[in-house]
Order: structure tokens, then sequence, then C-alpha cells
């Protein structure tokens, strides 16, 4: 592909096909010409190479990808969000509960509505509580602002579960959301 002017647009569109083709590395290389020709196309082209890096495995390409989209910029907001998302997927496997929490920071920051905001901290306490039941509690540590203890983990899950389903318009998750609270609420001993 040569560099012509008026040819980012196309360059983009391009890009997006071979993404969508599973042609990664075309696409890859096409987003990172737009990404560094006009800073009009920084944003778009680092989410698609944020989207390719992830589908090719590499999260700490993905994650450097929409590292590098500016604090300034309109998207940056929705990079912290994708960022969540991608650190609550694929934890880093050496530091699962300090990902996690890296996780739950990214939303502070990140542009998101309510729903999608409880949605992914649900997941992100989820996979938490998950893997202190099979690792035991790491003291000191913290993911969401809970200790990453079962107990503390099981209330923060509990409650954002119930916040979910207070956002539901739909009777049937709703219900299903609250059985979800009752399921992992901690169990006092009589």
């Amino acid at each position: 592909m040569r560099s012509l002017p008026g040819e980012l647009a196309p360059k983009l569109a391009l890009a997006r096909a071979c993404e969508l083709a599973g042609d990664l590395e075309v696409a890859d290389r096409t987003y990172a010409v737009c990404a560094r020709t006009d800073a009009a196309y920084v944003a778009p082209a680092l989410f698609g190479r944020a989207r390719v890096a992830a589908a090719a495995a590499r999260p700490d390409a993905a994650l450097s990808a929409l590292d590098a989209i500016p604090e300034t910029s309109r998207a940056f907001g929705e990079s912290r969000r994708m960022r969540a998302e991608l650190l609550a997927a694929s934890p880093d496997p050496r530091r699962v509960l300090a990902s996690l929490d890296d996780a739950a920071g990214e939303l502070g920051q990140a542009t998101i509505e309510p729903a999608d905001r409880v949605r992914i901290e649900i997941a992100i306490l989820d996979q938490a509580l998950r893997h202190v039941i099979l690792n035991g509690p790491t003291p000191g540590l913290t993911v969401a602002g809970s200790a990453a203890d079962e107990p503390s983990l099981r209330l923060h899950l509990e409650r954002a579960y119930r916040s979910a389903a207070a956002m539901e318009t739909d009777r049937q998750r709703r219900v299903s959301l609250v059985d979800r609270a009752n399921d992992v609420r901690v169990r006092s001993i009589t």
C-alpha cells in the first residue's frame, strides 16, 4: 500500500475489512499506518489495533494500543472501558487479583453507561472470588475496593448483582440477577 494524500479513510475501511475477514496481520499494519499518519485517525486506528491484538491473543499489545490513546481525545473514556474489559477477560496469570483490581480502576475513568459499568464490575468480582476460592485470600490486596478474601468479595459481588437487578427492566432477567445475588451472599453460621 502506497501512501497518497486523501487515502486514509479507505485505508481505515480496508483495515476493518481485513480485520473482519481474519487477516489480522494486514489489518494491524494498515491500522498502524492510519494511526501514525493523521491525528484525526489515531483513536479509531488504535481501537482497531487493540481489537486485532486481542483477537490474536496478544493482550499486552492490545493494552498498549489503548494506552496510546491520548487523555485529551474524546475516545479516552471508551479506551478505559475497553481496557477494563480486556484486563477482566484475561488477567495476568502471574498477578490475577492485581490485574482485576487494575481493571476495576479503569472503570473510574471510563465513559460508560451505569448498566455496563455494573456488568463489568460483576465480571471482575466474580473472577476475583473464584480465584480466592481456589487459591485462598491475599492479605493486604484489594479488588475493586474490597479485601481480597472470600467474605468481602462475596458481599461486594452480591451488591453488584442487586444494583444490576435494580437497573434491569426485564422481569425475568431481574429475577435471575436477584437469584445470583442470593447464591453468592455470605451465609451466616448460627
